[in-house]
């Protein structure tokens, strides 16, 4: 499956105006939202595991996504959408595919992304740039990226 991400702007994804621990910063997630057949695929998906496993998947309508980080804490938001912007725009295409799904300790139903190369690139670039400025996550400096679409 592929995505154009140059023209979909949704990567960035603002959480919450304010954090307590930090007063002035901003919580952010960076991610890929699913389009077009993607996005149907997801969603059956999600009616499959509800259906045959018995999941409540109606609890909460969410977007479609996979985080590529985060979330993250910044006061400089104009920064961070051109550190992302400038790495993004270098691809035209970003290809990944849906892997099945599974459950993480026995409360959250993801599907599994089988990541490109590209993707896992695109992703790094960013990291690299993001920690000069960004507060992120433990999960999100580790070279092993473990893409994934939680959906219950």
């Amino acid at each position: 499956m592929l995505l154009n991400i140059r023209k979909r702007f949704g990567f960035l994804k603002k959480k919450r105006k304010y954090n307590n621990r930090n007063p002035g910063t901003s919580k952010y997630l960076i991610e890929f939202r699913f389009h077009g057949s993607a996005k149907k695929k997801i969603r059956e998906l999600r009616e499959i595991i509800s259906k045959n496993y018995g999941a409540n998947m109606t609890r909460r309508k969410e977007v479609p996504h996979i985080t590529l980080v985060g979330p993250c804490y910044t006061k400089d938001r104009k920064k961070l959408i051109k550190e992302v912007h400038d790495v993004v725009r270098k691809y035209d295409v970003v290809p990944f595919s849906l892997d099945g799904f599974s459950i993480f300790e026995g409360r959250a139903i993801y599907v599994k992304i089988k990541p490109s190369n590209e993707m896992i690139k695109m992703r790094n670039e960013i990291v690299k740039r993001l920690e000069k400025f960004c507060r992120l996550q433990d999960h999100d400096r580790e070279s092993d990226f473990k893409a994934h679409a939680t959906r219950a």
